[in-house]
């Protein structure tokens, strides 16, 4: 099993992960979301998609979308994290770098993004 940065990086102890609970429930219903899913969106694709298929995480057969290296952000053209692309764009942001917040934050930050449905045609072409 590899090391996890996540602690250094969240904060949240490896006591607090799911690693100790019965998950079987929470990944029947993430199975479920994926095969739903025409792609998964992350910011630092690369880094999430790691961890799929890994411990108890099931792997994904989707195509990734990042949001740093394939989306253009005309407030942020040269994006270093998501919070910064939040900030650019006027967004506040709490609890950064947990997964859910993250998801919530790039979801708000295509909603605010009037070209986001055309950047997303063109990386899909």
């Amino acid at each position: 099993m590899r090391e996890n940065p996540a602690p250094a990086i969240n904060r949240i102890s490896p006591e607090a992960s799911c690693a100790i609970f019965d998950t079987s429930e929470i990944i029947a219903i993430f199975n479920q979301w994926v095969e739903w899913a025409d792609y998964v969106v992350a910011h630092n694709a690369a880094f999430d998609k790691q961890w799929f298929g890994q411990a108890k995480l099931p792997s994904i057969d989707k195509p990734w979308l990042c949001t740093y290296d394939d989306f253009i952000w005309d407030k942020n053209p040269k994006p270093t994290s998501l919070i910064n692309t939040l900030l650019n764009y006027g967004m506040g942001v709490r609890h950064a770098h947990c997964a859910l917040t993250d998801c919530q934050l790039i979801a708000a930050l295509f909603d605010r993004v009037a070209e986001t449905p055309g950047q997303f045609e063109a990386i899909l072409e």
